[in-house]
């Protein structure tokens, strides 16, 4: 079949899309939506359905369905509000709402009948993606990337193997190992996930390569029961694993009794079997046994305690659950035999550092890497190293940090436990981040990436997308980072992980930097959605809310925006002394001063502003923290010129530019290049303001950010409309200036600014009322320049 619509024809069978006979070139995935909602014209479809239809196993989240849809509104000429063919069922989905033409593509074909779509009527609701669990909060963004490398490699990295493990292995070469059934009492429930942790890595010791225990935790959630066909074949197809092993826990009497059974990978079912007085001892005869029908050999080396064994994998499992008081009765359980093994004493140190007491920990830790030379266990001296890396990052000690991280990954260089050598490379990519070196970062972050690849440790190359993005906006390059941030949500939506929050916050704030409202009130509706799931995390709802309140002031909704800033800012001022708090804390201050400039009572923000940041600055001699890009010092800048201090705004002014020419980026030079230029002009100084305008437009062209140019360009245009006696004809300057932005002018309230400027200074009434007119339906709350508002 094919189908007409107004000027368009679309082929599925050739996957062809024409305009008037020329042809669109639409991505495949835009494409099928496109598709889909045609086919399914009679009802309305919600994004659940088109992901799971679409998308089918890639995992996504749902906020991926309003970004095609604004490429197919983009395509056919459709908008938010102007919708001709692809109309939005409020809080569910979408409809076909435009006219269609059916025709027969085979020969001899006569349909041609025109339909409509079906009458807006309850929508029919089609099928939904299952609910994930989450997994917790985090600690800040940084710390919890840390934790991931201690904790998420689990203390199964403590118990290395007696002999070394084979070469890595292709991750379609994997096995993955199901959450243990298990069949016993309510105090036998840890041995769900504890003796899973133990087989997995008594696999690995063979030689065979397993997906993270992790990963499987997090993709199959908190479901009891084994996964059925459909579910199977997702995991199958997230993880590229080969083989999938069940296995089943039994306990009678004093006796356990552990199989495990192929499901997926072999023509006939394999079952390996083991019994014993101790779990642990029945898993580890079951994988052994398991060994061998795969033509493997079962490990070798001197026999460990069961019971030792069991408590340690107890213990382990209630960290992994959070269950911190379960973990420390556990430990009081120790023998005094055992007090004084490693294995105990380093769990002690990660229930120390989930309080957190780094202090604790930091005891505990160094004492253990005294007893541990590199040569004797380099794996679990990574660890340990890994651990102290994660207590500098609480006491915000970047030297001592990095130099941790950098002789545990020289440890692990030999590739052994790939999921704790990935997890030491994002943490190295990150301090280079932090010290502005992009390149280097990039190439810990590479590496990482690598090794969560061989370990099949999904959570980890979420965290890497995330990190990507994150530096990538840093650097002040929002396009570039959309692609990573998109995935990462998917990946953290698939996994149920809160991260997915912040990587909706990350793509609202680059969405914004893009000018593309549309899809930045669409990336706004996922974070909302989401803050509900990370209330209790200030970390993640601090930025949540700065983003919220971004999108407000740029929308007009000064009163809206107020609130936000103001939330954050609450936020900030109850962790103040943390660095992403203060960091939060300078942002929010920084737009509320903004307001209060617009409002015409700027004195008490920017008193506020003032203390911010330069007690910020005296802090410690480092680069302006990256996140702020340098706008909080442009607003304190003008706090001075609005307020008639133009001593003090000179003083800030030269304040800001010692930060910014030490910070990397193009973004701290351009706000602090159009700070001196705006400072210049109030002084009357105006050959250095043209100086300095000139150059704040070379940098805003460099960087090509849509809103870093229009702020350029707004601030330029209003110094060469001042003081111009009525009737001059504008300088040849601001024509182009206008021109250049004039294409966001019907969305943008700066852009629309920009034309009524100059519509008014040329003295054409027709052309200023109609920019008026504009103007006016973007303003929201905002106030027009009263001298703007008369007719010239």
């Amino acid at each position: 079949m094919i189908y007409r619509f107004g000027p368009f024809r679309l082929d599925p069978a050739r996957r062809l899309l024409q305009r008037e006979g020329e042809q669109a070139e639409l991505p495949l995935k835009v494409f099928k939506c496109l598709l889909y909602l045609i086919e399914h014209r009679d009802r309305a479809v919600s994004r659940e359905e088109l992901l799971d239809a679409v998308w089918g196993t890639e995992h996504l989240s749902a906020g991926v369905v309003p970004q095609t849809i604004l490429q197919i509104r983009h395509y056919l000429g459709d908008t938010g509000q102007e919708q001709h063919y692809v109309g939005t069922a409020r809080g569910f989905g979408y409809r076909w709402v435009g006219p269609l033409e059916p025709e027969d593509a085979t020969p001899g074909g006569v349909t041609n009948a025109s339909t409509a779509p079906a009458a807006p009527a309850e929508a029919a609701v089609g099928s939904k993606v299952p609910g994930k669990r989450g997994m917790g909060s985090p600690m800040a963004w940084v710390v919890a990337m840390l934790v991931l490398a201690a904790s998420a490699a689990g203390l199964y990295f403590l118990r290395k193997p007696s002999t070394p493990p084979a070469a890595p292995l292709a991750s379609g070469e994997a096995a993955l190992l199901l959450p243990v059934q298990v069949s016993a009492g309510p105090d036998d429930a840890w041995a769900r996930y504890g003796v899973m942790d133990f087989m997995v890595e008594r696999f690995r010791t063979a030689g065979q390569p397993m997906v993270s225990s992790e990963t499987v935790i997090t993709l199959v959630g908190a479901q009891a029961e084994s996964p059925n066909p459909k579910q199977l074949d997702r995991l199958v197809e997230a993880t590229g694993s080969k083989l999938v092993l069940a296995a089943n826990a039994r306990k009678r009497g004093a006796r356990w009794t552990v199989s495990l059974e192929t499901v997926h990978g072999t023509q006939l079912p394999m079952i390996g079997t083991g019994e014993a007085n101790q779990v642990i001892e029945a898993a580890r005869l079951a994988v052994d046994d398991m060994l061998v029908r795969l033509g493997r050999k079962a490990p070798t080396g001197p026999p460990q305690d069961p019971a030792r064994l069991l408590l340690l994998q107890q213990i382990d499992d209630a960290i992994r659950n959070r269950e911190l008081d379960a973990a420390q009765a556990l430990i009081k359980r120790v023998p005094p035999q055992w007090r004084r093994d490693p294995k105990f004493r380093f769990a002690q140190a990660t229930i120390e550092l989930r309080k957190p007491d780094p202090a604790a920990a930091a005891r505990i830790l160094d004492g253990l890497l005294a007893e541990t030379p590199a040569g004797k266990d380099p794996v679990f001296r990574a660890q340990v190293l890994n651990a102290l890396a994660v207590v500098h990052r609480i006491l915000e000690q970047p030297r001592q940090l990095e130099a941790r991280l950098q002789e545990a990954a020289r440890l692990l260089e030999g590739g052994s436990a790939p999921a704790l050598a990935g997890g030491i490379s994002l943490n190295l990519g990150n301090a280079a981040a932090e010290r502005g070196q992009y390149d280097l970062a990039a190439q810990h972050y590479a590496r990482a990436r690598w090794n969560f690849e061989r370990s099949t440790h999904l959570p980890g190359l979420a965290m890497v997308d995330f990190n990507v993005g994150l530096r990538t906006m840093d650097r002040a390059q929002p396009a570039e980072a959309l692609p990573y941030l998109h995935s990462a949500a998917g990946r953290f939506a698939a996994l149920g992980n809160p991260m997915e929050s912040a990587t909706w916050t990350l793509m609202l704030d680059a969405y914004l930097d893009l000018l593309d409202m549309e899809a930045a009130t669409a990336a706004a509706e996922r974070v909302r959605v989401l803050a509900e799931r990370v209330a209790n995390d200030p970390q993640l709802t601090a930025p949540a809310s700065l983003a919220e309140a971004r999108l407000a002031a740029v929308e007009g909704r000064w009163q809206a925006a107020g609130k936000a800033f103001d939330k954050a800012a609450a936020i900030a001022d109850a962790h103040a002394g943390q660095s992403w708090a203060d960091e939060a804390g300078a942002i929010a201050t920084a737009g509320l001063a903004e307001l209060a400039l617009q409002r015409g009572d700027p004195a008490p923000a920017c008193t506020r502003l003032r203390r911010t940041l330069h007690r910020l600055k005296a802090k410690e001699p480092q680069p302006m923290p990256l996140a702020t890009k340098g706008q909080p010092w442009l607003t304190l800048v003008r706090c001075g010129l609005a307020q008639g201090q133009v001593a003090i705004a000179r003083t800030d002014a030269e304040a800001f530019a010692e930060l910014a020419a030490a910070s990397p980026g193009f973004a701290p030079r351009l706000f602090a290049t159009l700070a001196e230029a705006e400072l210049a002009a109030a002084e009357g100084r105006h050959e250095a303001a043209q100086v300095a305008y000139e150059n704040t437009e070379i940098l805003a062209e460099a960087g090509h950010v849509p809103v870093y140019r229009l702020l350029a360009v707004q601030s330029h245009m209003a110094w060469l409309m001042s003081g111009r006696p009525r009737g001059a004809p504008a300088p040849a300057r601001a024509w182009t200036l206008a021109d250049s932005v004039a294409d966001r002018a019907d969305g943008s309230y700066d852009a629309a600014l920009v034309q009524l400027r100059l519509y008014h200074a040329l003295g054409d009434a027709v052309a200023w009322r109609a920019a008026l007119t504009r103007t006016q339906s973007l303003a929201g709350e905002r106030r027009i320049p009263p001298a703007l508002q008369v007719a010239p």
